[in-house]
């Protein structure tokens, strides 16, 4: 409530305006206005009270929303890993059993050869050792009485010698062997790197038409300060006798 002539607010129930001394009528306009501004401040207030609350639910949902993203985003995460993880260990189950498969074929083809083939080990201290079948024997050429020879059916010759390296490496050795068939008059006379055994070897091949054989030898270091040479003689390059050098071993 306003006083009328100074607009002093007054208690409503004040019968002069403590401001201006006025003495206050009251009349229907003062009610109103006095009820228009309670009823003003509940409005402001139940307008607050809205937005409060609009603010509050919407925060509660944006939390609620983030929370729910969390969690969906954390279960893809965790699925693609269990997936992964599972798909691992599969891939090692299978491995597994192809390995063992592996394993029960080679068991089976070591039993079946070692039940049609008898193999002796040839060779010595000096020169290492070669696994061969039995009906190979040693011989010995009258040319080489310090190379160590073994024949089959005289149409095959494994020859086994070895040279400190000090005097002489691997490859210096090969590259001899290469002049030599050279000079004697072999054909096709080629180098190669294989492997003797667990060992790199440098080998050297041709073929002598006048004898229609070939020769292989290999020239490796074993790791026993030897340079180790095997040399093999032989009608068929396709025959097995050209692998037995994969058989050797120091001891």
């Amino acid at each position: 409530m306003f006083c009328t002539k100074c607009g002093n607010p007054i208690d409503p129930n004040a019968r002069f305006c403590n401001n201006c001394g006025e003495k206050i009528e009251k009349t229907e306009s003062n009610t109103v206005v006095s009820n228009n501004n309670v009823n003003n401040n509940r409005n402001d207030k139940k307008l607050k009270t809205g937005l409060i609350i609009f603010v509050s639910v919407a925060g509660l949902i944006i939390i609620l929303g983030m929370v729910f993203l969390g969690i969906f985003i954390y279960k893809k995460i965790n699925n693609a890993k269990i997936n992964k993880e599972i798909a691992k260990e599969v891939q090692d189950v299978t491995t597994e059993l192809l390995d063992n498969v592996h394993d029960e074929i080679n068991k089976d083809t070591d039993i079946n050869n070692n039940t049609t083939k008898e193999l002796n080990k040839i060779g010595n201290s000096e020169f290492g050792y070669l696994k061969v079948e039995d009906n190979w024997y040693k011989y010995n050429d009258v040319d080489n009485l310090s190379v160590l020879e073994y024949t089959l059916d005289g149409n095959w010759i494994i020859s086994m010698y070895a040279r400190p390296s000090s005097t002489i490496d691997a490859k210096t050795y090969a590259d001899s062997c290469y002049t030599r068939m050279k000079q004697d008059g072999a054909v096709g006379v080629t180098g190669a790197t294989v492997k003797v055994g667990i060992y790199t070897a440098y080998q050297v091949y041709g073929y002598y038409t006048s004898l229609n054989k070939w020769l292989v030898t290999w020239c490796f270091e074993p790791g026993d300060k030897k340079t180790h040479y095997i040399g093999i003689e032989g009608p068929d390059r396709y025959s097995d006798n050209f692998k037995i050098p994969d058989t050797f071993t120091l001891y």
